[in-house]
C-alpha cells in the first residue's frame, strides 16, 4: 500500500502508536446503552446529561458515563444504573435496553482534540482526542485537518499538537 499521507484516527489505541504515543492521551471509560424507543426523534442528536444519538429507526445510542480510573472496556452494574437513572429522568416514553457496553474514549489532559503533523515524519498526521464531544466537533475538526494537509492552512492553536512539542523532544520513559 502506498499513500501520500497517513492520518491516524485510532482513539485510545493511540497509546500504542509508535509515532504519536508521546502525546498526553489519558483516556476515560464511558459506558453506554443501545435502546429501542418508539416515538423518539431520529432527526437530531439530543444533548443534556446524556447524549441520545439515533442509530436506526427506533434504535438509539445513549451515553455516557465517565471514569478515569477504570481503563477496561467491561460494562458495570453501577454504570448501567447511572445511565438508566439519567435516561428515566430525560425520557417520558417507554424504552427497552438492547445492549449495554463500555469503551475508553480518547481524552487528552487539556480536554482538547489532537490534530496535526508528526514533528519528524511530515506525511504522518493525527486526528484524535475528541473525547465526549467528538460527535459534535468531528465534522469541523475534519475540515480543519483537511485544509491543513491539502492547503497548508494553519490549525487553530487550541487543537494543534504543536502545543505538546516538548513531549516529543523530551519523552517520559
Amino acid at each position: 500500500l502506498k499513500a501520500k499521507h497517513i492520518v491516524f484516527c485510532e482513539g485510545y489505541g493511540l497509546k500504542k502508536n509508535p509515532w504519536f504515543s508521546y502525546l498526553p492521551l489519558t483516556g476515560s471509560k464511558g459506558e453506554f446503552l443501545h435502546i429501542r424507543a418508539k416515538g423518539l426523534t431520529t432527526k437530531a442528536i439530543i444533548k443534556g446529561d446524556l447524549f441520545i444519538v439515533p442509530i436506526a429507526e427506533d434504535l438509539f445510542w445513549v451515553g455516557a458515563s465517565f471514569t478515569r480510573e477504570d481503563k477496561t472496556p467491561k460494562p458495570t452494574a453501577a454504570g448501567k444504573k447511572w445511565l438508566l437513572s439519567k435516561l428515566n429522568q430525560r425520557l417520558k416514553i417507554p424504552f427497552d435496553v438492547v445492549y449495554h457496553g463500555a469503551a475508553i474514549r480518547p481524552t487528552v489532559q487539556d480536554r482538547r482534540p489532537l490534530l496535526g503533523v508528526h514533528p519528524q515524519y511530515k506525511n504522518l498526521f493525527i486526528f484524535n482526542g475528541l473525547g465526549t464531544r467528538g460527535a459534535m466537533m468531528g465534522p469541523l475538526l475534519s475540515q480543519w485537518l483537511y485544509t491543513f494537509i491539502e492547503r497548508k492552512k494553519e490549525l487553530p492553536t487550541e487543537v494543534a499538537i504543536d502545543r505538546f512539542e516538548t513531549y516529543f523532544s523530551n519523552p517520559k520513559k
